[in-house]
């Protein structure tokens, strides 16, 4: 049932674009029908060609001779030459397991479902770390690089703005029990004391940056945070150990599993405890949220899904992938709206680890003059 509602759902969606004389792009088909299945995984991306406005100029004719993995690295490929846009890069998940080049999506099985690239697909707004706004619109550095290695290694342009310090813990009960083994690092591991620094001043700065990061950047930037605070407050009673009857489940255990978590020194439950001091406030349940509050947990119940708590050397606040390790590098690439983590592989060249939020560089405030100076080349395997 899922193959029929999602390729019936994407048969609508072509015919009104076709109305309109807009049909829609492969990548964005390729996202909207992931789930579809098929005998011959390739046809995932050669079935949408005839019904995509570029996919004859992708890819001009299937060719049957390859296996499922050589048409993903053809596709991944041809749309960041034709668009000298590697937001695609975003959509590929790090596992020990990939046979595919870390920077190649694995379109033949299913995308990761919180991914802030598909997000930001319909608001060029949300995210534009590679960009600077200019009036109404966001203008975009395009992607320069080349291919190497008959096309298996792809070389980008691009400066390192920071490198992992301190991680979150993953909640094991919402991963796929396929993948539990591949999380090596998967519990709390705390930024090095001595690297202290913060990027938001106050304290006020550091919790807006800390929940801002957990809707990442899905809200206002000028909200002071309110209904975060009251559907919080309602996770954390006797000083978060009794959590309310009918609190969301995924997002206490998150928590639970992270107050001690240090930020600048202070522990999670500390940042959520000072800002949520309230003695004359009666404590409430899921049924007295409102519907703007009960929005906000699920963001955060998303988000925490595939993302983990990230503390930097220079003391930015984000989230990552699950699977980014201590010492991994974030960077800005050149044609790519949102940071990546990158790895270094003992064989050189690096690896993609997947797409990350940092609160303070998502629209273009890390592109100064300084970082400019410090473009270099990164090979991806």
């Amino acid at each position: 049932m899922p193959n029929v509602v999602s390729i019936d759902a994407l048969r609508g969606f072509t015919l009104e674009a076709k109305s309109k004389s807009e049909y829609i792009s492969l990548l964005n088909a390729m996202t909207r029908s992931n789930a579809a299945l098929a005998t011959f995984l390739g046809d995932k991306v050669y079935g949408l060609l005839a019904i995509t406005k570029d996919g004859r100029d992708l890819i001009p004719y299937p060719n049957y001779a390859l296996s499922a993995e050589e048409v993903c690295t053809m596709t991944t490929a041809a749309i960041i030459a034709a668009s000298a846009d590697l937001d695609i890069i975003c959509y590929a998940a790090s596992s020990p397991r990939r046979v595919l080049p870390s920077w190649v999506p694995e379109w033949t099985r299913k995308l990761p479902s919180q991914n802030m690239t598909w997000e930001n697909a319909g608001r060029q707004d949300l995210y534009n770390a590679t960009g600077k706004s200019q009036g109404s619109e966001y203008l975009r550095i395009p992607h320069t690089g080349e291919f190497l290695n008959s096309g298996l290694v792809l070389k980008v342009r691009g400066c390192v703005i920071d490198v992992v310090n301190g991680l979150g813990a993953v909640d094991l009960d919402n991963i796929n029990p396929s993948k539990v083994d591949e999380l090596t690092n998967y519990g709390l591991i705390q930024p090095d004391p001595e690297r202290n620094r913060s990027q938001y001043g106050s304290e006020t700065g550091i919790f807006r940056a800390l929940w801002m990061s957990l809707v990442l950047g899905e809200r206002d930037d000028q909200l002071g945070g309110s209904d975060f605070l009251n559907s919080l407050y309602v996770t954390q009673a006797s000083d978060g150990n009794a959590i309310a009857e009918n609190v969301n489940i995924i997002f206490a255990a998150w928590y639970s599993i992270n107050k001690k978590f240090e930020i600048h020194g202070r522990t999670l439950s500390h940042w959520f405890r000072v800002s949520t001091a309230d003695s004359t406030r009666p404590e409430r349940d899921m049924d007295d949220l409102t519907g703007e509050e009960l929005t906000f947990l699920d963001k955060i119940n998303l988000a925490t899904l595939y993302k983990r708590l990230l503390f930097t050397h220079e003391g930015y606040i984000g989230l990552a992938p699950n699977e980014t390790w201590k010492g991994d590098k974030v960077c800005l690439l050149l044609g790519c709206r949102v940071p990546v983590v990158l790895r270094e592989r003992t064989k050189g060249g690096f690896e993609v680890v997947g797409e990350v939020y940092m609160h303070g560089i998502m629209k273009g405030e890390a592109l100064t003059e300084e970082n400019f100076q410090k473009l270099e080349d990164f090979c991806i395997h």
